[in-house]
């Protein structure tokens, strides 16, 4: 797989969930979904809504349903994302910042962590 880059853009919902849509050079700008739900605070960062650990699904251009594990972390106002679908094969890395309240957004890319 070549260099993959993308963006996300989280709503932060009710009941600790993260409800994004993203895309990438690969889907050629077309929007997919994704659906995150914590289900456990970060250790480091007790305080933030957000951080934590995630069960995350996302459904692929070719229409298949990814699940895996989303981790969050937070420092200095800068979100760390990474992504592990399926049995950990399908690796992605991100930061992100809140826009508002009620959304963040996020770069992402795929491969090692940078």
């Amino acid at each position: 797989m070549s260099e993959l880059h993308g963006i996300v853009l989280y709503d932060i919902e009710l009941g600790e969930c993260l409800n994004g849509v993203w895309t990438n050079q690969h889907n050629k700008g077309e929007i997919r979904n994704e659906i995150a739900k914590r289900t456990k605070p970060s250790e480091k960062n007790k305080d933030d809504e957000i951080a934590g650990v995630y069960k995350s699904s996302y459904i692929e251009i070719d229409n298949k349903i990814y699940l895996g594990d989303l981790t969050v972390e937070v420092e200095q106002g800068v979100y760390s994302f990474s992504w592990a679908y399926e049995d950990g094969n399908k690796l992605f890395f991100g930061i992100g910042y809140r826009m508002n309240e009620h959304q963040i957004t996020v770069y992402y890319w795929w491969g090692e962590n940078k």
